[in-house]
């Protein structure tokens, strides 16, 4: 009984501690999409891709902000690398 109350509580902190999809970004993610032409071919990539975006969304956002208070002297903006994590950067350079 309690391998499987400790089993329980593992499987239910992971379900918790998955990270979740802004539902409000859904249509700008749509757009941003559709603009560069992107296209997955599993679920799995797309949530995953789509997660990586939003990560980077916000950081483009974050330093914008910090931009606009005299942090910064240049703005962020999101391009077609947005769903990439920096070595996937890196490596589209090298093409």
């Amino acid at each position: 009984m309690r391998v499987y109350l400790v089993a329980f509580t593992l499987c239910l902190s992971a379900v918790f501690a998955a990270p979740t999809l802004d539902k409000q970004l859904d249509d700008h993610w749509e757009q941003w999409k559709n603009w560069h032409s992107k296209k997955y071919h599993e679920v799995s990539e797309e949530g995953w891709r789509r997660m990586v975006w939003e990560k980077n969304l916000r950081k483009i956002e974050l330093h914008n902000l910090e931009h606009s208070m005299g942090t910064h002297t240049y703005r962020l903006g999101m391009n077609q690398f947005g769903d990439m994590v920096r070595l996937s950067n890196s490596r589209a350079r090298h093409l």
